[in-house]
């Protein structure tokens, strides 16, 4: 906005919808309007532009009550942007906005006196501009009837220069970059009794059009990138909690499998000196081989029997002791 006195609005806070945040509830006391023919055309529906719902999404159109128009209109998305680092979503106004009657029904609402319709691209205003021959259309006809652009010579219009679009921060609804370009055109036809009017041949003559434009500041852009980073990771804080989780799961799954398996392999090596241990036992121990020496007879012997292979002499001190 640049100032200029639009009237008198009514907004929603947003407090029992989100979705009606911003939204217009009287615009100088009236909740519809009562100029145009039809009572869809009359309806005072969306914003005034300058704010919208947060949580916008990709499908869904928006809705503007435009006062210099006198009406609302709705814009549909393009694509997606980038204004200063902020990634934003394009809406302008498709061209069944302005299309004829003929080819969109729900605009017939806006001819008055009804069945009184101009073409493609052009809307007329006189209901609520004091009756004045005022026509209301995008810069050099944009998106209008050849037949109006052909009429005026030097006329090239483009989607670059001559379009109308708003660039919204989807997760807060604010727009970051507004474009809004319109054009003040006159009805001309011949008037009776003035000779000078009879070579004119009615048609729509462009008279001057305003291109209004308007980028958030370094300042604010910088200020909404923080705003938006820290969003983004409190939306996200479940997801970092868990991925964290499951991070600390696998390391505690690694560190009981490489504990484990440390364990074997000291079980494994304690087992391998063992049976080494125990193979070099068995190399070491020394046995007495059995004597073939024929034992020589003694009185401590004589009276015992005679038996192969080695003995033990008990003597008689030893065998009380048993």
């Amino acid at each position: 906005k640049n100032g200029t006195h639009e009237g008198e609005f009514v907004f929603y806070t947003g407090e029992q919808n989100y979705m009606d945040y911003g939204k217009i509830d009287t615009w100088n006391g009236m909740s519809e309007m009562s100029w145009w023919s039809s009572n869809q055309s009359n309806m005072i529906n969306g914003t005034d532009g300058a704010v919208f719902h947060p949580l916008l999404n990709r499908n869904e159109l928006l809705y503007i009550f435009a006062a210099d128009l006198c009406r609302s209109i709705h814009l549909a998305y393009v694509s997606d942007v980038e204004v200063k680092g902020i990634q934003a979503y394009r809406f302008a106004p498709p061209e069944d906005v302005l299309m004829s009657p003929k080819d969109n029904p729900t605009n017939e609402g806006f001819c008055v006196p009804a069945g009184d319709c101009l073409g493609t691209g052009v809307l007329k205003v006189s209901v609520c501009r004091e009756g004045a021959p005022i026509v209301v259309s995008f810069p050099h006809f944009y998106q209008a009837d050849p037949k109006y652009i052909n009429a005026v010579e030097g006329l090239n219009p483009n989607k670059e220069e001559h379009e109308t679009y708003l660039d919204l921060q989807p997760t807060t609804g604010v727009p970051i970059r507004a474009c809004k370009r319109a054009q003040l055109n006159i009805i001309l036809k011949r008037v009776q009794g003035f000779p000078k009017t009879k070579l004119i041949n009615e048609t729509i003559f462009p008279i001057m059009f305003v291109n209004e434009t308007a980028t958030i500041d370094d300042d604010s852009a910088s200020q909404m990138r923080t705003l938006l980073l820290i969003v983004t990771l409190v939306s996200n804080f479940p997801l970092l909690i868990v991925g964290m989780g499951l991070i600390l799961l696998m390391v505690l799954v690694v560190l009981f499998c490489r504990n484990r398996q440390k364990k074997n392999e000291v079980k494994r090596i304690d087992f391998t000196e063992a049976f080494h241990s125990f193979t070099t036992a068995k190399d070491d121990t020394a046995y007495t081989p059995v004597s073939d020496k024929p034992e020589e007879p003694s009185e401590t012997h004589a009276t015992q029997p005679t038996r192969n292979g080695s003995y033990i002499a008990m003597s008689p001190v030893e065998a009380q002791k048993c």
